[in-house]
C-alpha cells in the first residue's frame, strides 16, 4: 500500500511538472488589457559629453492589437502623440518633432522567466527629437532620430502577482545626425496607463 501510494505522488509530481512546462511553453502571446496606452515621465534625463537636459514629457499611442506575438522586431503599435516639456526643460530645451508622426513601436523580448515576467521591452523608431544645448558658449540644436541601430527603449516593468504595468523604464543611446552634437543618452521611470488613467494588465496565453 505504501509502495502505491509512493507510486502515486511521483506520478502526480510529474503531471504538476509536465503541466507547468507546458504552460511555459505555450505562453507564445502577451495579451494587454487595453489598446490603448500612455506613457508619462516626470522628468527624462537627455545626457551627452557632460551636457544633461531634463524634461517631462508624454507619449500617447495604441497597439494594432491587444494580443501581440513575442516576435523580436515585430511592429506592434505606434506613437501618435507627443508631449514634451519645452520650456519647462531645464539644462536645455527639447522639443518633438511631431511633424513625423505616427513613431513606431517595435517589440524586442521579455525579461523574467515563463510565465512569471518581469518586463517587456519595446523600441520606438523614427522618433525625432530636437534638441539645444550650449557648446563652447554658443546654442547649438542637435537632431536626434531613432532607428533600427540607434534606439529609444522603454522598458515596461511587470508586477508578477497583480500582472500589472507598474512603470516604463525609457533608456537608450541616440546617435545625433547634427555634426558635432553628442550621442545622447536616454534615461528615466515614469508610469503607463490606458489613457484614461486606468492600470494596464498582461497576461500570456
Amino acid at each position: 500500500m505504501l509502495k502505491y501510494c509512493r507510486t502515486l505522488a511521483i506520478l502526480a509530481g510529474v503531471i504538476m511538472t509536465f503541466g507547468i512546462m507546458t504552460a511555459s511553453a505555450t505562453a507564445r502571446r502577451l495579451v494587454f488589457s487595453s489598446q490603448q496606452i500612455q506613457f508619462d515621465w516626470t522628468q527624462i534625463v537627455w545626457q551627452g559629453s557632460g551636457l544633461a537636459v531634463t524634461c517631462p514629457i508624454t507619449l500617447e499611442g495604441s497597439l494594432h492589437e491587444r494580443t501581440i506575438d513575442k516576435t523580436p522586431e515585430a511592429l506592434v503599435g505606434y506613437i501618435t502623440r507627443v508631449i514634451v516639456g519645452g520650456p519647462v526643460c531645464r539644462g536645455g530645451e527639447v522639443r518633438a518633432l511631431t511633424e513625423t508622426e505616427p513613431w513606431h513601436i517595435r517589440y524586442e523580448s521579455f525579461e523574467g522567466r515563463l510565465p512569471d515576467i518581469t518586463g517587456i521591452n519595446f523600441a520606438s523608431i523614427g522618433v525625432n527629437i530636437l534638441r539645444r544645448i550650449i557648446i563652447g558658449g554658443f546654442p547649438v540644436s542637435c537632431l536626434y532620430t531613432t532607428s533600427s541601430t540607434s534606439r529609444m527603449t522603454l522598458r515596461l516593468n511587470r508586477n508578477t502577482a497583480t500582472r500589472a504595468i507598474s512603470s516604463v523604464t525609457a533608456g537608450g543611446a541616440i546617435r545625433s545626425n547634427t555634426f558635432g552634437c553628442p550621442t545622447a543618452m536616454m534615461s528615466g521611470t515614469g508610469s503607463v496607463n490606458n489613457g484614461a488613467g486606468s492600470t494596464v494588465t498582461v497576461t500570456l496565453i
